[in-house]
Order: C-alpha cells, then sequence, then structure tokens
C-alpha cells in the first residue's frame, strides 16, 4: 500500500495532482479490498498507464479520466454488486469508477486467454492491459499474462476506437451548465481526435500504449505512412497534438471555441473513418445512404467487426432488452450496425438556439433523410434506426 503513494498516475501535473490520485487509489483499494477480499487489484485504462487526465480548476482538481479497476478473485461477483459499489464510490469521492471483476484463471491459463484474443484478433483493450496495467494489490497476475503481438491488433479494432468514442460524445455535446461541462466536451472531442490518430497507427501496425509515443509516433510517420489522407487533411497534425497535450496536461484549457473544435473533430472523423472503410472494406464514401447501405451488407461486417462486443455496445444492447424490443430485423440489425449509428449520429450533430438543449429529434429527422429510401423500403430497419438513435442519445448518454 506505500507503494500507491510513491506512483506516478499523470505525465505532467503539479505534486498536489498526484498525491490527490494516490490517496482515491489507495481509498479504493482498501474499500474493495475490505469487501471482497480479491487475490488482486488491477488498475488500467489512463491511470494504469500513468497517463489520466486531471484538470485544476478554480483550484480545485477534476478527474476527467475514470478509474478502470479489475478485481481479481476466485469466487464470482455479481455484476449487480460491483455496478452499486463503483456508484457509491463514485458520488463519495467524485470521480468516474469502472469495477470489472476477472477470475485468476483469466490470467494464469492461456486457454483461458485465448477466449479474449487469438493471433490475428487481439483487441486494442487486451493489448494495453498488458503493456499499460498495474497492480495496486495482491498478486502480480499481470505477468502471466501471454505477450501479444502489435501486428495482431486487426484494422478494425481502430475503427471502432473511432465507433466507440463517438458515442461516447454524445452524452456531452448538450449546452454546458458551467465551465467543468465545458471541460468535459473539450475531453471527449479531443479523445476522438486521438481515437483517429490510433486507428491510424493500428492500420500501419505502429500503435503502442503510450499516449504521448503514439502522438509521437503519427507526427514522425503520418505522411510516408497514409500520404493521401496526410494531403487532404493536414489539420491533424496539429490536433492530434493539441488533443494529447489537453489529455496529459493538467493546466492546458481548451484553446478553441465549442463549434471550432466540433467542426475540426467531424471533419477529422469523417475523413479518418472513409479512409479506414475504403481501407478495410472496399467501401467508398461518395454519398452517406450507398456507404451505409454498402456497411449493412458487408459479409466482413457481420463475421470479423463484432467479434468482440465493448462495454459501451453491451450497454446500448441491455437497454433494448430491458425495454422489450421486437426480437427478428430489428435486433439483428442492433447487433451489427449500432456503431456505425454512432459514428452517423455524431457528424450529423450541430447545436442551433433551435435545439440547443437536446438535439435528438433533430438528428433522427436528418439522419433518417439523409440516409433515405434505402431505409425506408425496410419498417423494421427504419425502427431500429430510430431505437438505436434513441438508445446512443438517452442510454449511453444519460
Amino acid at each position: 500500500m506505500a507503494d500507491i503513494m510513491k506512483q506516478l498516475w499523470v505525465e505532467e501535473g503539479p505534486t498536489e495532482v498526484q498525491d490527490f490520485i494516490s490517496r482515491t487509489v489507495r481509498q479504493l483499494t482498501r474499500q474493495i479490498a475490505d469487501r471482497w477480499s480479491p487475490q488482486a487489484i488491477i488498475m488500467s485504462g489512463s491511470f494504469g498507464r500513468g497517463e489520466g487526465t486531471v484538470k485544476l480548476l478554480h483550484s480545485r482538481l477534476y478527474c476527467l479520466s475514470d478509474f478502470e479497476i479489475s478485481v481479481v478473485r476466485h469466487c464470482p461477483i455479481r455484476t449487480g454488486a460491483l455496478l452499486a459499489a463503483a456508484d457509491t464510490w463514485s458520488r463519495e469521492k467524485e470521480v468516474d469508477i469502472g469495477l470489472y471483476y476477472n477470475p485468476p484463471l483469466k490470467y494464469t491459463m492461456q486457454r483461458a486467454q485465448r477466449l479474449y484474443w487469438r493471433p490475428g484478433f487481439v483487441p486494442v483493450k487486451y493489448y494495453d492491459r498488458c503493456s499499460g496495467a498495474r497492480v495496486v494489490w495482491g498478486r502480480d497476475y499481470l505477468a502471466n499474462l501471454s505477450p501479444v503481438s502489435v501486428n495482431d491488433i486487426p484494422l478494425w479494432e481502430g475503427l471502432r476506437l473511432i465507433f466507440n468514442r463517438t458515442a461516447q460524445a454524445l452524452a456531452h455535446l448538450k449546452v454546458p451548465e458551467d465551465e467543468k461541462e465545458r471541460m468535459k466536451q473539450a475531453f471527449w472531442l479531443y479523445r476522438i481526435v486521438i481515437s483517429c490518430q490510433d486507428a491510424l497507427l493500428i492500420a500501419a501496425q505502429k500503435y503502442t500504449s503510450s499516449y504521448r509515443a503514439r502522438n509521437n509516433r503519427l507526427k514522425r510517420d503520418f505522411a510516408a505512412l497514409h500520404p493521401d489522407l496526410c494531403e487532404k487533411l493536414p489539420e491533424l497534425y496539429e490536433m492530434s497534438e493539441e488533443a494529447t497535450d489537453f489529455k496529459l496536461k493538467a493546466g492546458m484549457v481548451c484553446p478553441r471555441t465549442f463549434d471550432d473544435l466540433l467542426d475540426k473533430t467531424q471533419r477529422i472523423c469523417k475523413a479518418v473513418s472513409a479512409y479506414l472503410i475504403h481501407h478495410d472494406l472496399g467501401i467508398r464514401w461518395d454519398s452517406t445512404p450507398q456507404m451505409f447501405d454498402d456497411y449493412v451488407h458487408c459479409p466482413k461486417v457481420a463475421d470479423t467487426y463484432y467479434r468482440f462486443p465493448s462495454a459501451t455496445y453491451q450497454r446500448i444492447v441491455n437497454r433494448f432488452r430491458l425495454r422489450r424490443m421486437s426480437p427478428g430485423a430489428s435486433r439483428e440489425f442492433t447487433v451489427h450496425h449500432v456503431y456505425m449509428l454512432a459514428l452517423l449520429t455524431f457528424l450529423q450533430f450541430h447545436r442551433s438556439q433551435e435545439q440547443s438543449e437536446d438535439g435528438l429529434a433533430f438528428v433522427e429527422e436528418r439522419l433518417l433523410s439523409l440516409l433515405g429510401d434505402g431505409i425506408h423500403q425496410e419498417t423494421d430497419r427504419d425502427n431500429a434506426v430510430k431505437q438505436t438513435i434513441h438508445a446512443l442519445w438517452h442510454t449511453l448518454l444519460t
């Protein structure tokens, strides 16, 4: 436990930031250990890599990164118990906490590890866990993880990073009530820019766990790795460095207006997504309706893109089940295409006086109109699109 206070949790920031995170981690490990007596507690995500995002605002510290904590124990822990504890402790400490149960076999048996990856199909999250997590309590199970190669991360994992970040960002695009909300808006828009950078590095097999190292690689190799896109999108150099600095520097504030940041983020997001979709699937984004129809009917998407559903995706599906969605076409559509709708919903967002508080109806109308006849030929799909947008806006997102 004493070692926690000596560890670094952010790349750059005053001593009080490091001390604040260390105290929070120490309190959490004690509470988790007292409640469940685990074999180990593992910190992953940004704080696990020592690159968490903490901002100092009016002499008060705010954690924008969440605490991703795996509780390793022989006896299973109910998901409901983990969610309840995470919610309680999040409110007590005013930070976002994610608690996850993992059995020791996941770390000690290679056969069990292969449930989560196999050669050529390594999820980014697993790669980051192998090279960027840390044990804060108990046995070092990370030492047992099988080494994985960046060459085994498929290109579609990069696309899923973009899809996932656009879905998460939608929660923060309403008109902010205070400076803290404006800070969160900038954080999530910058996260989309970083996901675009990361997706390009994954496509070139140059990904690494460190945010700063990834940005340095993009600045060094972008023109050589993706010359066509580099010529069309020169602003990615500046925006990716700005996003990385905002992510890692406690004292940095967003230098842009919301509209400027949103506009540049949407431009980068669409250009990079279109480039990668064409590169991996052979689908051109000359028009959104045609691209969407080609994506819906692409066998590779159904066969591989959703082999490892993320927590974001699972939350949407679970909410659909709770709402008793009709089976059949709607659910099948949701399983295979919810991520693309997250991206399209984000790209269609803009703020106006008429829909400043809630853009759902506006975005739904724009998106259905944009997709046009290809949607309305199938009533079930039309309904599925609407339900998916509602889930993205009100579920994930609240």
